[in-house]
C-alpha cells in the first residue's frame, strides 16, 4: 500500500489496523488500549507495533462494534 501511496505521489495513507491483542483486554477501552507503550518505547500491541515500526503513528482509536 506505501508504495502505491508513493507511486500517485500521496503525502499520506491512512489505513484501518485492528490490533490482535485487545480480545485479551475485553475491560480495556479500545482508545486507551490502542496507545498502551512496552517498556521500550514500542506500542503494546503485535499488529500495531508491525505498522509503528514502518512508521505508522496511531491517529483517533475507534471502539468499533
Amino acid at each position: 500500500m506505501g508504495n502505491i501511496a508513493r507511486r500517485h505521489r500521496l503525502q499520506a495513507l491512512i489505513a484501518p489496523v485492528r490490533p490482535n491483542w485487545k480480545e485479551r483486554y475485553p475491560l480495556a477501552p479500545m482508545a486507551p488500549y490502542g496507545c498502551w507503550r512496552r517498556p521500550d518505547g514500542l506500542l503494546f500491541d503485535p499488529w500495531m507495533r508491525v505498522h509503528e515500526r514502518i512508521g505508522a503513528t496511531v491517529l483517533n482509536p475507534n471502539p468499533g462494534r
